[in-house]
């Protein structure tokens, strides 16, 4: 009976798939990983892919939210599946879980929050209490097996983690959106954190439009030794000479050499002539030796900044490449924050060095420092066999992919060189009472540069003696504006993101992506620039919601999240304290400044209705869409207004709303009344009949008086026919 409820197809399919006799299951995330992996694991496996998350809320509920916070601080969630295709995945992980014994199924998806939480769905389907969990961050035989040697147990906490975020998400986008479509056209959402970082693109914006250039003068001489010195005041200070911070966001570029900036005109000109008018010598040299250590392996936010800046690649686009390297087996997995190379690849990397450039192996191992709540069981993102090259991953997945494959490999390599040597010199010159410098820099060990160049060009400056008299050959003041800061790429986007604490590595590139995909921001000759829209969005923000398009706000619930990953903090406690304490506050001031009425969330009533463009015509706010069956109704839905109770019903003839009642307008004729002599009056009405528009005449004094509409004219039973 069983089997011809599910279709012999699809029983036919399960023993293909060899479901029904499988000995052991793996459970992972990307459909294309699947055959890589059944291909090395062999016929006694059965490898099912989940296509991402399996699940999600239910549009159920208050404000359509799909789960229940209750102020004694649980969480009651309704989840359902996420797709068509869900639907079938969870069919077929039930199946299999009735037929598999339980220690025999493996959950190996992907190896962050995300992944420990679509694991945390597929064991709520299957119904297993314990499964066990393997990570690995590469996919070869070596290490998935050794993965399955040794699994564990799901991590509560990560998954806690996961599950508060996507609640704390939801609940933000779903309750606060509705204020902005009133008031914004062509608004679509506001977010946890896609609204602090429109924040930060359109700050910028206004500081650009903003901005006022103003002039100054930087004052130069130069001499026949070979060298330019710029103006550095009329004291001989030494100025601190500080490393400059690492930025993958930026491609190397020769620093731009000034004086120090003179203010007018008249002043520029009178060092100038002192310049021109006296004697040159050198009065300090200074050559300072250096070391620039390697680089770290790319974390995600690393990645995504250096492809952006060297390649040209949104966020993106990157990630979609990266993933295409994972799946095929070259590079570990790509959404990690970690910068850990695993012992063993590490010996790969030096035996690589010690064979092809053994001047470059440093003693041991190098280690870097770890970002904040990185995840120490990762590695960074690396290749998987350093012999394969840009050109062998390109022929099997395209140029794309080949050059970012390519990146990624020299970045692991120079990650384990040693440093790069600088010789930094510094001539100081006089004349009469002004200073004038000149800085120079030549590297004279290369180390990682060779793998990854992060500096611009060599300075040189020629030989010269303290005391030596110098030639000038000219001085100049040399006119210039200052210039407003740029806007951000999207890679310097994610460097920023990544520095203030807004979101989380796999977050990054899907925010920008939200907001490119919301017409908030476009990207115009590669930098981010607000539109209309965002900018609205960004001002209604700073007035009605402050907190929430503040770096502080996203960041300070990024470190909760951060805590309760670690099992420092209850997830179900925090949503519900956040919620009743200050969003739910929040949101109630807000519409009651706003003049709209105030819908209080999880009282237990109802779910959260779709607005419609029609305003209540008492109160002026956006009325509701109620669903309705009745085949009276001329659209599947009737609206109500949540604020007065008003309720409207579509009129297809006359083409508008009408409230319950509405009685079409009338006209005043030249017909009289037989009664009272009083005009009567032309109006519409529906016939019960046949539900055909039609017309009649009606004394507003006499109510018997009625003529209907009749073959070219107007006709009562009691008075007769009448002509317009």
């Amino acid at each position: 009976m069983r089997v011809v409820l599910l279709g012999y197809s699809f029983f036919s399919s399960i023993i293909k798939r060899g479901l029904i006799m499988a000995k052991n299951v793996l459970v992972i995330e990307a459909p294309g990983k699947r055959k890589k992996l059944e291909k090395f694991l062999g016929a006694d496996w059965t490898v099912i892919a989940t296509g991402g998350h399996i699940r999600e809320f239910d549009k159920s509920g208050s404000h359509n939210l799909g789960f229940e916070l209750t102020p004694k601080g649980t969480v009651i969630p309704k989840f359902v599946p996420r797709s068509e295709r869900s639907k079938k995945v969870i069919r077929q992980l039930q199946v299999t879980a009735k037929r598999t014994n339980s220690e025999r199924i493996f959950i190996a998806t992907d190896p962050d929050r995300e992944g420990e939480c679509i694991g945390w769905h597929a064991a709520q389907v299957m119904g297993i209490k314990n499964p066990q969990r393997i990570v690995y961050s590469e996919i070869s035989e070596k290490a998935v097996r050794k993965a399955i040697a040794n699994p564990r147990l799901l991590d509560t906490n990560l998954v806690a983690s996961a599950l508060g975020r996507s609640t704390l998400d939801k609940l933000i986008g779903y309750t606060g959106s509705p204020l902005l479509w009133d008031y914004v056209e062509g608004a679509k959402s506001m977010g946890r954190v896609q609204t602090p970082v429109l924040t930060l693109i359109c700050e910028r914006e206004e500081t650009i439009q903003n901005f006022k250039p103003k002039t100054y003068y930087s004052v130069w001489s130069s001499y026949k030794e070979g060298f330019k010195a710029f103006y550095a005041g009329e004291s001989n200070e030494n100025s601190e000479d500080t490393d400059e911070e690492r930025d993958d966001s930026q491609t190397p570029k020769e620093t731009q050499k000034e004086s120090l900036r003179v203010t007018s005109e008249v002043e520029a000109n009178r060092l100038v002539a002192i310049a021109r008018n006296n004697s040159h010598k050198v009065v300090s040299l200074q050559t300072k030796k250096s070391k620039k250590s390697p680089p770290a392996p790319f974390t995600t936010s690393n990645l995504q900044q250096a492809a952006g800046a060297r390649l040209k690649l949104s966020p993106d686009m990157t990630m979609k490449l990266a993933q295409k390297l994972y799946e095929a087996g070259v590079i570990t997995y790509h959404r990690t924050d970690s910068t850990v190379i695993s012992d063993d690849f590490c010996e790969v990397i030096r035996q690589y060095l010690k064979v092809n450039d053994p001047e470059n192996l440093p003693k041991s191992a190098v280690k870097h420092r770890q970002p904040k709540n990185a995840q120490e069981a990762h590695e960074a993102i690396r290749p998987v066999d350093l012999a394969k090259t840009e050109s062998d991953i390109a022929a099997e997945l395209g140029d794309a992919a080949g050059k970012l494959y390519q990146l990624i490999w020299f970045r692991t390599v120079a990650s384990q060189c040693k440093p790069a040597e600088l010789d930094k010199t510094t001539i100081t010159t006089q004349s009469d009472t002004v200073f004038w410098k000149a800085n120079g820099q030549v590297v004279t060990f290369p180390g990682y540069l060779r793998y990854w160049r992060d500096l611009g060009a060599d300075s040189e400056l020629p030989l010269v003696a303290e005391n030596q008299a110098l030639s000038l050959t000219d001085a100049q003041a040399e006119k210039k504006q200052t210039k407003p800061p740029s806007r951000y790429t999207e890679a310097q986007m994610v460097k920023v993101m990544e520095k203030k604490g807004i979101g989380r590595p796999s977050t990054f590139s899907p925010t920008i992506q939200t907001l490119k995909d919301r017409n908030y921001v476009a990207v115009e000759k590669r930098m981010l620039k607000p539109t209309q829209v965002g900018l609205k969005v960004y001002h209604f923000v700073k007035e009605h919601l402050t907190e929430l398009g503040t770096v502080e706000f996203t960041a300070q619930m990024e470190s909760h999240l951060d805590a309760i990953a670690k099992g420092d903090e209850k997830w179900q406690p925090y949503v519900c304290q956040f919620h009743f304490d200050h969003w739910q506050p929040t949101l109630t001031k807000i519409a009651q400044n706003l003049g709209k009425p105030v819908v209080q969330s999880f009282n237990g009533n109802g779910k959260s209705l779709e607005k419609s463009r029609t305003k209540c015509p008492k109160c002026n706010i956006a009325m509701s869409k109620i669903p309705s069956k009745s085949k009276k109704l001329h659209r599947p839905y009737f609206l109500k207004c949540e604020g007065c109770e008003t309720v409207m019903f579509y009129n297809k003839d006359r083409k508008q709303w009408e409230s319950l009642g509405t009685k079409s307008p009338t006209q005043e004729t030249k017909a009289s009344c037989p009664k009272c002599q009083k005009p009567l009056h032309l109006r519409e009405y529906r016939s019960k009949k046949d539900g055909k528009q039609k017309k009649l005449l009606k004394c507003l004094d006499c109510e018997d008086v009625v003529f209907f509409e009749s073959r070219g004219c107007f006709w009562s039973k009691q008075f007769g026919e009448i002509n317009l």
